[in-house]
């Protein structure tokens, strides 16, 4: 009986101790809500809302960084081009060079970082979402960066 219990013990412990490894990333969405409910509230809470396609993907230390071309936006202020982050963990972005995406960034310390959750995805299967937000902005060519090579964000 004893050793159930401390097999039991020692389990749960592990489970606590590695519960992003276990139990993976988990993203809230309310079922009763509506695409364009979601899709609303998601851009009042994001930094920036763009498209764009990824031009280099890089390995830092505890994050993979994305450089991309900007190719629309709804909300944030943008040049053509603009490098984001997403960290190692379950519910960390993956980015692949040379696809389009949609995403929603969030400041997380100095760094627009895009994640799991959110409506981020590839361009390709985001047109409902596309619809909803109908036409962006065309970033200028010319402007300067507001997500710096650096990484940070310049305010």
């Amino acid at each position: 009986m004893n050793r159930i219990l401390m097999g039991l013990l020692i389990s749960l412990t592990l489970v606590i101790l590695f519960q992003s490894e276990t139990l993976g990333c988990v993203c809230v969405s309310l079922s009763n809500i509506s695409l364009e409910s979601e899709i609303r509230s998601q851009v009042k809470t994001a930094t920036a809302v763009f498209a764009g396609e990824v031009t280099v993907v890089r390995m830092g230390e505890d994050h993979t960084y994305a450089d991309m071309k900007v190719s629309e936006f709804w909300k944030g202020d943008f040049s053509e081009d603009v490098t984001v982050a997403t960290d190692f963990s379950s519910c960390s972005f993956k980015f692949e060079k040379g696809k389009g995406y949609l995403l929603f960034g969030v400041m997380v310390k100095g760094y627009l970082n895009i994640g799991g959750c959110f409506y981020n995805g590839e361009l390709s299967r985001r047109t409902d979402e596309l619809s909803i937000l109908g036409k962006g902005k065309v970033p200028p060519k010319s402007r300067k960066k507001l997500w710096s090579s650096s990484y940070r964000y310049r305010t």
